[in-house]
């Protein structure tokens, strides 16, 4: 008996919100206003909770989207958005003076039929008197997708469980697939973002930037820009890959897993070079970036699918690419027996010393996470003046950091290690001298001279700038990625 009053308390109180609701209706169509709602079918009760609030909410984005795509106007000022015991509801005027009724009720139903989950939205038009508009069809059962929707409740063909579990599993797939595009568009964006801000400082010392090509003759600022923008396109793939993985795997399981990672990177990476390759007449412009940037944008969706709450955290970057390169220097510069490349033929001649970027990796990529980017970030807090001003001082700065502590292979396959080393003491003294500006253009004009190109530590520049601005995004954006 208890059940049953409980039951028709539950009624009633939907009963009330929905005439709330229409007291709410009556208060637009008083104006002669067009009025459009939202709501959701969600069977049983409660009619909402956190996450169909969710699913709701972006719903009701996409839809404000689609109708101002359509030229469908709202009136801002006259929406109301509530949560009652009907569930989540939303109500607003139309602006459009000369659309009919009708005519907005078709573009509506064409944003429910073409939508994933479009069975599970209602949006409801009641013209400038009050009426509602009525599309005269039967929508098919969101479950079994046989009968009538009408049919199946009359019936009682499904449980109530069986449907709140199932649109639940829905909501779900849904929103993971909607986070995880916001996830891919923005490490994408950022690791473009990151490459243009460095091929764009300007000067740099032997290196291409928008003034002048360094101690190059083979390529200039545009062919950066042109294998930038052939090179884009796969960053996603990368992080499509990683979602994958993160699928598969916990990070405390299966560790044998991780040896499939590099595979997986270096696949989609000669893809990507074969495509740099392509635009820029044979010239290797960003090999060892398409390396790095890989397995920094492997790492970072990792930590975002897996440790949000640490995601912040530079350790668990280090920890991560510290899985994926276990053994790399061992596995491909020890185990070598013909010394052919630039990085094994240095490794030959300087053992550790000339692992370069593979050692580098291999350690976590510890010139970024220790020297680089807390030095990039207390630059940029402490700096004044505008923007680009401030990360022009600020890159210039970080770059003569990274030169002063990194074994840059770039410059011991075209000189030697006594070079390196003046070269890197030349760097730490520039940046700590009184007058910045002279001893760096000094610094140019060393590597000119002695035909200095320190490209590893522009590509460590870059991953020091991908990262500072992935650190810098707004909160809301971590707390999306952390919703699972």
């Amino acid at each position: 008996m208890k059940l049953k009053t409980s039951k028709l308390q539950f009624l009633n109180l939907i009963l009330e919100a929905k005439e709330n609701r229409l007291l709410m209706r009556k208060e637009i169509f008083t104006h002669k206003k067009i009025s459009l709602s939202l709501t959701l079918n969600i069977p049983g009760y409660p009619k909402t909770n956190e996450l169909i609030t969710e699913f709701y909410n972006q719903i009701l984005t996409e839809l404000k989207n689609y109708l101002l795509a359509n030229r469908i106007f709202i009136t801002n000022a006259s929406e109301k958005q509530i949560i009652d015991e009907a569930g989540n509801f939303y109500l607003v005027s139309i602006k459009n003076k000369n659309t009919s009724a009708q005519e907005i009720k078709k573009i509506t139903e064409l944003f429910e039929t073409e939508h994933q989950l479009g069975r599970l939205i209602d949006i409801d038009i009641s013209d400038k008197y009050g009426e509602m508009v009525s599309s005269g069809k039967q929508k098919l059962c969101f479950y079994c997708k046989k009968e009538p929707a009408i049919i199946c409740m009359r019936n009682k063909s499904h449980t109530h469980v069986e449907l709140r579990n199932f649109i639940s599993k829905q909501i779900n797939q849904y929103l993971k697939t909607i986070r995880r595009e916001g996830i891919k568009n923005k490490l994408s964006s950022l690791a473009i973002k990151s490459l243009l801000y460095e091929i764009s400082l300007t000067p740099k010392p032997g290196l291409v930037d928008f003034e002048n090509s360094g101690s190059h003759t083979d390529m200039n600022f545009y062919s950066f820009i042109n294998s930038t923008s052939a090179i884009a396109p796969y960053f996603s793939k990368i992080i499509e890959a990683a979602f994958i993985f993160v699928d598969k795997i916990s990070i405390n399981e299966n560790k044998d897993e991780w040896k499939t990672v590099l595979p997986k990177i270096r696949e989609i990476g000669l893809e990507m070079e074969k495509e740099m390759f392509l635009v820029t007449n044979n010239v290797n412009t960003q090999k060892g970036l398409i390396f790095l940037l890989g397995i920094s944008l492997f790492a970072a969706t990792f930590i975002l699918e897996q440790l949000p709450e640490t995601s912040k955290e530079p350790c668990s970057y280090k920890n991560i690419i510290k899985k994926i390169c276990k053994g790399l220097t061992t596995n491909e510069l020890g185990n070598a027996t013909e010394y052919t490349t630039h990085g094994e033929k240095c490794y030959e001649k300087y053992g550790t010393n000339g692992a370069g970027i593979r050692y580098e990796v291999e350690q976590g990529l510890p010139i970024v996470f220790d020297f680089s980017l807390p030095f990039l970030k207390k630059l940029i807090d402490k700096s004044e003046g505008n923007s680009s001003e401030k990360f022009n001082f600020a890159l210039k700065k970080t770059l003569l950091k990274i030169i002063s502590v990194n074994n840059d292979t770039n410059i011991l396959y075209r000189n030697n290690l006594e070079l390196l080393n003046v070269f890197k003491i030349k760097a730490k003294e520039a940046l700590n001298h009184k007058d910045f500006d002279e001893k760096y253009t000094e610094l140019n004009e060393f590597c000119i001279k002695k035909n200095i190109s320190p490209g590893g530590s522009a590509d460590l520049l870059a991953l020091t700038i991908f990262f500072y601005f992935y650190q810098t995004l707004p909160s809301s954006y971590r707390t999306l990625a952390s919703q699972k």
